[in-house]
């Protein structure tokens, strides 16, 4: 019996050091593993040489794209000429259409797998062939909802302008996606109802599969109650996703004051890669340190008492939550931040969205390590229960028929 065959298109190369990278990466792994013979077409994304040959172990072929295309005029432009969202004008290039036109012809597939909706934009002359594979979307992200969520805390009044005005061409843009795609794949139970509320209630439910994010947890090894400093907490992510700009920002501003005037000992670490400026300036408040980016995150959170996730702006793989969990350490977070996530407050995950509440809960876990370890140890067999890469590929593999 031929192995089944499946490509993946990707907009960057996805190398486990950040949320949508981990959970592709695992999944190709995972697939491999399976007998499954995956080809992966991405965005160089400014990787080396060296770091693709990580990626190519995991899957049958690699096929790198110079890109994606930089912010500029010329996207502008094309966004306006044709009428279609900025990010998905932002990762076109003529390049990848036709490497991805050139694969089909050269390839049979079962499954062609478009990573993140605005990838799709390459499949859709393709999707209207008969016979052809199936066609798949992960979605990762609802953009429509990540830009209202921003357009409520933005402050510049330019930018709100502009989210409000892309919001319902991410709309229109989303709905041909769905309909166009035969399975797409939401991370949560909530994007599956935002798209049914906000974008199509007529859709087939057989399109709309809910997968959770998967880990390799071998990679996660249990951090130890005598390797945490003392009242330490922390947060840990990459700084080009905005969301994490927001949280870290909206938490040394708004919570940390209320915390330290509580808890004058208690010390904040931020870890993460592509900081801006005004993330890496928090590191002169009281009490603050700021790392940046780190090769191995894991010796950054086995420091940690607590860690905090203030998410404000909702939407994505919620990865910095999943490998918490996965690492066996107490989670503080808002409700946001747990959106997509199977959890029990109180039990494996504690969330408060109010500044003072958010304080006290983080000062309560400071000064009761049993409880710390009892959240801690709940969240980690949550992941081994539901987010474990197996889990997820088995839902993957049920929703296109392999």
């Amino acid at each position: 019996m031929a192995r089944p065959t499946m490509l993946v298109i990707a907009p960057f190369a996805p190398l486990p050091d950040s949320g949508g990278g981990i959970a592709i990466y695992g999944d190709l792994q995972e697939l491999t593993r399976r007998g499954i013979d995956v080809d992966v077409i991405c965005y160089r994304s400014q990787r080396t040489s060296e770091e693709l040959t990580r990626l190519e172990t995991v899957c049958r072929r690699l096929v790198v794209v110079d890109g994606p295309p930089a912010w500029s005029p010329q996207v502008m432009f094309s966004s306006v000429m044709k009428r279609s969202p900025l990010v998905v004008a932002r990762h076109f290039s003529s390049l990848m259409h036709i490497t991805i036109q050139h694969q089909l012809a050269t390839e049979n597939y079962n499954v062609i797998l478009t990573e993140f909706s605005f990838m799709f934009q390459f499949l859709f002359s393709y999707s209207r062939l008969s016979p052809r594979p199936v066609l798949a979307v992960d979605h990762h992200v609802v953009t429509p909802k990540v830009y209202e969520y921003f357009s409520e805390v933005e402050r510049n009044p330019a930018l709100a302008l502009l989210r409000r005005i892309e919001t319902p061409r991410l709309k229109h843009y989303l709905k041909r996606v769905l309909l166009a795609g035969d399975r797409h794949l939401f991370l949560g139970m909530e994007d599956l109802e935002y798209i049914k509320t906000h974008i199509d209630d007529s859709l087939d439910e057989e399109k709309l599969c809910y997968r959770p994010t998967g880990l390799l947890l071998d990679r996660y090894p249990l951090a130890e109650p005598d390797e945490e400093e003392p009242h330490t907490i922390g947060f840990f992510g990459a700084f080009d996703w905005e969301a994490n700009v927001d949280a870290v920002s909206y938490f040394v501003k708004t919570i940390w004051p209320r915390l330290r005037q509580k808890c004058p000992t208690a010390r904040f670490v931020i870890a993460g890669r592509s900081a801006p400026g005004n993330i890496r300036a928090l590191g002169t408040y009281p009490g603050v340190e700021f790392i940046g980016a780190v090769d191995d995150m894991f010796a950054v959170v086995k420091r940690l008492a607590v860690v905090v996730v203030p998410l404000r702006i909702g939407a994505g793989t919620r990865l910095k939550i999943l490998e918490a969990m996965a690492w066996g350490k107490p989670i503080v977070t808002t409700s946001v931040g747990v959106e997509g996530v199977e959890h029990q407050n109180g039990e494996d995950v504690l969330v408060a969205d109010e500044p003072e509440a958010f304080a006290d809960a983080v000062i309560a876990l400071l000064n009761n390590p049993d409880r710390r370890r009892q959240l801690g140890l709940a969240g980690r067999r949550r992941v081994e229960q539901v987010y474990s890469a197996q889990s997820s590929v088995n839902r993957l593999i049920q929703a296109i028929g392999f």
